[in-house]
């Protein structure tokens, strides 16, 4: 009662408040040595909305060396050790080095964190550093200078835009109590059709059950969803913000004539790329999306975000093939490592492609082929005990619209298939 009307209004002590203290939204958050000096950083996490968005943006550095390259900080990984793959390095001893992040687009900035190099002394390198963060017009919007190196990690507070982050907050909150799914949607529905918080609420739509989503307005939110992605200029259309609520758009065709639902998916994939979204729901032991379809022959990304307090990875396996990698996983021990550094994945099983066992808050993009051959492949946690609940479909075909048209729903995740 106290979380779902804050979807639609705010009570007005909250505006005048956030009035009183307006903040500023950021699109390029930049590091910078204000004197000559090498620059490393094991990762930097942007946090707009109580999660890191750093990962969906774009990272360049002023130079590069020891294969130090810019993504690196925005991999997920905060391991301080340069040996193990993770870090930036530019150029020794540079005049002025810097790294920025581009978030491809305009975002509420709560805090930014900046985890540094922590073996022998090499840390205090960042001693001094500045922090920017600018507009999408490039103009200043916050900056600390004289940052002292930290040991290991150090939040800094940036502040963005209170209203906004509230309903975040709320979306989020809405979603996780499993309370009145059908009235949640609904808000978040309607935020969709007024075009607030797109992104946001359509990512929140994808882990309400699929059972409780209203017909009627699940097809009129994906033609206010299609209608949101023709309005993003084609050069953002890359970024994770657009793959995922196209996604979602994909989903809730489903629900609309079978001609309206192939024309809009048709139209979706001609505006956007190749690229999945997977999130972990969480305390709920399943992928908020039980079935990816891609095309025959055809490359593909799928990016896993670990939203669980549980770790979780995802393997994908040829059909009829999760029980038996699980089993094997099983038996394994969690130090037992395969040449990628992934836990209980089994050394000669073969894969399509599988990510390293993610903890919470975590995610990796993985960058795969279609098999050849139609079928329905899986996709599975190989977490030990995970595998009966945590699953999906990848249905391999060579025509993506004719499968859709003919099966435009989708069991919900953990219910059994036929």
């Amino acid at each position: 009662d106290a979380v779902l009307p804050l979807l639609t209004a705010f009570p007005p002590e909250f505006v005048a408040a956030a009035k009183a203290n307006p903040g500023q939204d950021g699109r390029y958050v930049r590091i910078e040595l204000p004197r000559r000096g090498t620059l490393t950083l094991a990762e930097v996490q942007v946090m707009s909305g109580g999660r890191n968005i750093a990962g969906s943006g774009q990272a360049r550095q002023s130079s590069v060396s020891n294969g130090g390259v810019a993504s690196r900080a925005i991999d997920g990984r905060t391991d301080g050790s340069f040996g193990n793959g993770s870090q930036t390095h530019t150029a020794e001893n540079e005049e002025s080095p810097w790294w920025e992040l581009d978030l491809g687009g305009a975002r509420p900035i709560e805090s930014i964190v900046v985890w540094n190099r922590t073996e022998g002394g090499l840390g205090k390198r960042l001693d001094g550093f500045t922090l920017t963060v600018l507009d999408a017009g490039r103009r200043e919007v916050f900056q600390k200078k004289g940052l002292p190196a930290p040991a290991e990690s150090a939040s800094v507070a940036v502040g963005g835009d209170a209203l906004t982050a509230l309903r975040r907050a709320a979306i989020q909150a809405s979603v996780s109590m499993n309370s009145e799914p059908e009235a949640v949607f609904g808000a978040l529905s309607g935020l969709i059709i007024r075009g607030e918080q797109v992104p946001e609420a359509a990512r929140a739509l994808r882990t309400l059950p699929r059972a409780t989503w209203p017909k009627d307005q699940a097809g009129a939110t994906a033609r206010s969803l299609g209608a949101w992605a023709r309005t993003i200029p084609a050069a953002e259309r890359s970024g994770q913000d657009f793959v995922e609520t196209v996604q979602t758009a994909g989903d809730l065709a489903g629900f609309l004539p079978p001609a309206d639902a192939t024309a809009l998916r048709r139209e979706l994939r001609e505006l956007g790329v190749s690229v999945f979204v997977l999130r972990t729901v969480r305390e709920q032991m399943r992928y908020d999306s039980p079935r990816l379809v891609v095309e025959t022959g055809k490359p593909f990304e799928v990016i896993l975000e670990n939203d669980d307090f549980m770790p979780h990875n995802v393997v994908f396996v040829a059909p009829g093939k999760r029980e038996q990698i699980a089993t094997l996983a099983a038996e394994m021990r969690p130090d037992q490592l395969d040449s990628q550094g992934r836990a209980y994945l089994p050394r000669d099983f073969p894969v399509l492609g599988a990510s390293r066992m993610l903890d919470s808050g975590k995610r990796e993009t993985l960058k795969l082929t279609a098999p050849t051959s139609p079928g329905e492949y899986e996709y599975v946690c190989t977490f030990p005990g995970h595998w009966t609940l945590m699953w999906g479909t990848l249905v391999v075909t060579p025509d993506v619209d004719a499968y859709l048209a003919a099966h435009p729903q989708v069991t919900p995740a953990g219910a059994p298939r036929e």
